[in-house]
């Protein structure tokens, strides 16, 4: 993965910010704020629903004019909240994640097109394994038993398992012999070394 997607992937993943669902007429405060490259961008709202200031957004994709960038989203993608920024309460056009979404997979921009190749990695993995982790694995995920398809499936692996457990216990009896064996054996030195 390279810096720029990864920097995608913590944009959009590695924030923990606090408090409740707002309402329009309260002033939105800033819950976080996230590195994207060299830009620092401020994320309200809260962990479920956060909102990013959509100016804010154009100048990442490098969008020359917001109200371009808003036409482009369903009116369920974008608010206007009042939030506070330098000690001053100014009305902002904000968009909800899945504006977000939208404004990238729609533009054609280089940053847009990795946010894009991100997405199609991440859906692939999910594809693929059922999930997406990124970073190592700490705990192998537990493997589910197959249910036998036929009566013969069934059979084979009635007969494996009952082989495995044949071969344990011979295992063991094997080791129980030998454990007697040592015993006895010790038995039969120590009254020479005494």
């Amino acid at each position: 993965m390279t810096t720029q997607q990864k920097d995608l992937c913590d944009f959009f993943g590695n924030f923990y910010p606090k408090g409740e669902q707002h309402n329009k007429k309260e002033v939105l405060e800033v819950v976080t704020t996230q590195r994207f490259g060299s830009k620092h961008f401020d994320v309200y709202g809260d962990i479920q629903n956060p909102l990013f200031v959509a100016v804010e957004v154009a100048e990442m994709i490098e969008i020359q004019n917001t109200t371009d960038l808003l036409k482009r989203v369903d009116d369920d993608e974008k608010l206007t909240y009042v939030i506070s920024r330098a000690g001053q309460k100014r009305e902002m056009n904000m968009l909800t994640e899945f504006g977000v979404y939208e404004v990238l997979s729609q533009s054609r921009k280089p940053l847009a097109k990795e946010f894009k190749k991100v997405v199609k990695h991440i859906l692939k993995e999910i594809r693929l394994n059922g999930y997406y982790m990124d970073g190592e694995l700490v705990e192998e995920p537990q493997t589910t038993i197959k249910a036998p398809d036929t009566l013969a499936e069934a059979e084979r692996y009635y007969i494996d398992t009952l082989a495995k457990a044949i071969a344990e216990a011979q295992n063991m009896d094997e080791k129980s012999r030998l454990t007697s064996k040592l015993t006895r054996f010790m038995q039969e030195v120590e009254p020479q070394w005494n």
